[in-house]
């Protein structure tokens, strides 16, 4: 031993202290330069401990680095060790390197049930590893990735089996490099932020992403989002729905989304972008279309028990646009209600009566104001049928404001149909108020103010009245009674037949004559342009009557032109039968011839008519014509009597007193002789 100075010092009670005069310890060391030693142990050529001045401690090396640095030395098992009790089966709490492995680090439990430590060969990379239970849980590779259940972690954290993170777990990166990969020993999934800042989940095996979540929190499946959810599938179905066995599929084509039912193909609805919504078919027609046509379907639109189900047609977004067209059904009185132009129009209540304009109707059929009017198209039927149980009334009521409108009630009513008034229900009737019908139907015939007519029309009593320029026609226009002008006339044929003027004038076949009350015309030959025939024993032919002392005039033409030739005249007691004789109408006046040779000439006879009395004294028109023709009226001649020959013996007077005048002249002669 060589103790320099200073010296060793010892006192009692005190230590023993090299490099210190006062020693603070049992055993106290103090050196004076920084890394000189103060204590150096060596066994035999190796470095056991060194201390320096600096208050580093070095095992096995002489120049320690650090407050503590242990080097391994040749042939050591374990290169730092802390040792447990002394039963062996303890094993080590800590050791650090060895002769194979300098680089391990070691903690050891009870029966070497954890242990923690680097595993490499000499002058490799080592991984760290963490085992439990003699079983490897954790190993960080040389790399750097991190394998939890598995020893070789093909990313910075590979964990095999499940895991919880209670916190958060952050990943830093850019695209795939900050991947978070699930997989198995088959497939393999991945999530990461790529450079868009997008949210993404990928399919590794397939090299496709599935789901992206972009920064505005939109999602897309099976593509980058373009909205708050896109989906895009071209292989089948985008959205299936289960519960059970029950599916539901949602797809969407080119132009349209579509609903599936189970395992059907058939969708049960589309959303068409070009055309609507349908409902049970494949497309839609319409704006939305119900389907299918080959089955019964039905539309249920809900609402509470005193609320509405309505159905809107509306040419705007806001206000009365929003219904300009409506169908309510009202639940509180099981009521349907129909509007235009936001108004109401029709109701139809709980017992089927039907209000047109009308809020509560009270019959079937309710109208209140405006007009009623049933047309059809050429080829088809308008109807309006009313029918009742047998023994009822089968009636159309029209009320006034405030009368009584139910069946049965027609006080200031009109009414038309059968039953009514009690009367049977094969006649049909129209009446104005109660009990005063006016007008019936029955069997083809028309009775006014009788209820069995016998004939088409028959009018029980009262008058009949035709506006100006009204008609009453048969067929058509060329049969027909009608007022004109001034004037009512009956044509016939198309031609007017009978004209009778205001003033009581009248005229057959022509205008009345202007100073004529009747004027007859015959514009056919062989016609009379008046026949009046009796054909009763007790009857009479014709009655002419006249305050004027003329009962008539006769002319030589239709036209009347000159002076009558002849007329028929009265005097209040006897008739004359006149021809016209004034002189202003002759010329040429003398003294006729002597008329003896005529008269002598004349065969006056007596005969019987063929249907009619004897005639004592008579003439024979066809004797008379050779003698005295001024007299005859020449007919014809055939076998049947057409026109018959006739004589006027007023023309034989004047030839007869010319003879008679002769004859007194001769007496006179005679008696003067």
């Amino acid at each position: 031993m060589k103790i320099d100075s200073p010296q060793i010092i010892g006192t009692e009670g005190a230590g023993l202290g090299i490099g210190i005069t006062t020693p603070a310890a049992d055993l106290h060391i103090s050196g004076s330069t920084a890394d000189a030693a103060i204590l150096r142990i060596q066994g035999g050529s190796s470095e056991i401990l060194f201390a320096s001045g600096s208050g580093k401690v070095g095992i096995g090396t002489t120049t320690p680095s650090s407050i503590l640095d242990a080097s391994l030395s040749s042939g050591a098992t374990s290169g730092f060790r802390f040792k447990g009790y002394s039963d062996a089966s303890t094993g080590y709490l800590l050791s650090l390197g060895t002769q194979t492995y300098p680089d391990v680090f070691q903690v050891k439990s009870v029966n070497g049930l954890v242990t923690m430590g680097v595993v490499g060969a000499v002058g490799a990379s080592p991984d760290l590893v963490l085992q439990t239970n003699s079983t490897e849980r954790l190993r960080i590779l040389s790399g750097g990735n991190v394998g939890i259940g598995t020893t070789s972690p093909a990313r910075k954290l590979d964990v095999n089996g499940s895991g919880i993170v209670r916190g958060f777990l952050t990943l830093y990166g850019s695209g795939t490099n900050n991947a978070l990969f699930l997989h198995n020993t088959a497939y393999e999934w991945g999530t990461y932020v790529d450079a868009s800042n997008n949210f993404v989940i990928r399919d590794w095996n397939a090299a496709q992403v599935r789901l992206t979540i972009d920064t505005s929190g939109r999602v897309g499946i099976g593509t980058v989002p373009a909205a708050t959810l896109h989906l895009v599938d071209t292989s089948g179905p985008t959205i299936r729905m289960q519960r059970g066995s029950n599916r539901f599929w949602v797809g969407a084509g080119y132009d349209d989304l579509s609903f599936v039912s189970g395992d059907s193909s058939t969708a049960v609805a589309v959303f068409d972008g070009f055309a609507g919504v349908g409902i049970g078919v494949t497309s839609s027609v319409d704006r939305l279309t119900v389907g299918p046509f080959s089955a019964n379907n039905a539309l249920t639109i809900g609402a509470g028990t005193t609320g509405y189900s309505s159905l809107y047609f509306g040419d705007g977004a806001s206000g009365t646009d929003r219904y300009r067209g409506y169908i309510d059904y009202e639940h509180s009185s099981d009521s349907f209600i129909f509007g235009t132009a936001a108004s109401f129009r029709m109701r139809i209540d709980s017992s089927g009566n039907v209000g047109i304009g009308a809020t509560q109707p009270v019959n079937k059929l309710h109208l209140n104001g405006g007009k009623f009017i049933l047309t059809s198209d050429e080829g088809s039927y308008g109807q309006l049928q009313v029918n009742a149980p047998s023994g009822g009334e089968a009636t159309i009521v029209f009320g006034s404001t405030g009368s009584n409108q139910n069946a049965g009630g027609y006080t200031n009513a009109g009414v038309i149909g059968i039953g009514a008034y009690g009367y049977a229900r094969d006649t049909l009737v129209l009446g104005t108020g109660y009990s005063t019908p006016t007008l019936f139907l029955k069997n083809g015939s028309v009775g006014i103010g009788t209820a069995s007519p016998a004939k088409k029309l028959e009018i029980g009593s009262g008058d009949i009245r035709l506006g100006d320029g009204y008609t009453i026609s048969w067929g058509n226009d060329d049969y027909r009674i009608f007022r004109n002008g001034t004037q009512l006339r009956l044509d016939s044929g198309g031609s007017p037949r009978l004209q009778i003027e205001n003033d009581g004038r009248v005229g057959v076949n022509g205008s009345a004559g202007g100073d004529s009350q009747f004027q007859s015309y015959s514009n056919t030959s062989g016609r009379f342009a008046a026949n009046f025939i009796n054909d009763h024993t007790a009857g009479y032919g014709i009655s002419v009557g006249s305050d004027s002392g003329i009962l008539a005039y006769f002319y030589a033409d239709s036209s009347r032109i000159g002076s009558p030739i002849g007329s028929i005249s009265e005097n209040g007691t006897n008739t004359s039968y006149n021809t016209s004789s004034d002189i202003r109408l002759k010329e040429n006046i003398t003294d006729a011839d002597d008329a003896a040779s005529i008269v002598d000439a004349i065969n006056v006879v007596q005969y019987d008519w063929k249907s009619g009395p004897h005639q004592r004294y008579g003439l024979v028109a066809q004797d008379l014509n050779t003698v005295f023709p001024e007299a005859v009226t020449v007919g014809d001649d055939g076998d049947d009597v057409v026109e018959p020959w006739g004589v006027d013996y007023s023309k034989l007077v004047p030839m007869l007193v010319k003879e008679i005048q002769s004859l007194r002249a001769r007496i006179s002669t005679l008696e003067n002789n």
